[in-house]
């Protein structure tokens, strides 16, 4: 990802007088190449740690009962990420939540220290319930088929499920839901990053910075 270095510097020139915990928000629609982005994002900020907010899906039976899924705010525990927010500001660690795609639950928790750069990957982490705790966000979009084909690779390949449940779910969750809770947060990021087919994030839009 050739402008990922150019997004640390960004943050980096930003916050390096700071001490305190600072919170950056990768959010946008599924299949956008969120957490791969993170991931890197991580390796090139010293003192950095990943949050992913998957971790915070309510349980697959919980969502199915409701009929939302993971872009809506009834999938997820938003008061445990925004309680585990605060403790990131504060500088404490926590247990968070580990999320098993088999069993489609939270069963089991790790050890999450604070670190100067605090990146939270999930689709739910530009929401307007966080954004009193988050220092800088970056909202990643890409087009539809990309989205699609994402979804198809690691869902069927990784996870095992049938090209018609993901078909289902990217009817909802990327169509459905995340036009209506996620996409209006576009215009209150700092950064907007588009992920082509070949999945090479370019700096789309910067704002405030």
């Amino acid at each position: 990802m050739p402008h990922t270095p150019r997004v640390a510097e960004i943050i980096q020139n930003r916050f390096n007088r700071l001490s305190a915990p600072i919170v950056v928000a990768v959010g946008g629609p599924g299949g956008t190449g969120k957490s791969f982005f993170s991931r890197n994002l991580s390796g090139l900020l010293s003192n950095s740690a990943v949050l992913t907010l998957d971790d915070y899906k309510e349980a697959r039976a919980v969502r199915a009962e409701k009929g939302v899924y993971g872009p809506h705010p009834s999938a997820n525990k938003m008061d445990l990420i925004l309680d585990h927010l605060v403790h990131i500001k504060q500088g404490k660690s926590f247990d968070q939540p580990v999320y098993c795609s088999k069993a489609g639950d939270a069963a089991t928790t790790k050890r999450f220290q604070p670190a100067k750069f605090n990146l939270l990957d999930g689709e739910v982490s530009t929401y307007r319930d966080f954004r009193e705790w988050v220092d800088f966000a970056i909202y990643i979009e890409s087009d539809w088929k990309t989205q699609l084909m994402s979804r198809v690779v690691r869902d069927v390949e990784e996870r095992g499920h049938t090209p018609e449940k993901v078909l289902t779910t990217f009817l909802n969750s990327n169509l459905r839901e995340f036009p209506k809770y996620g996409e209006p947060t576009r215009s209150q990021a700092n950064l907007i990053l588009h992920c082509d087919s070949d999945y090479q994030v370019t700096i789309r839009e910067c704002r405030d910075v």
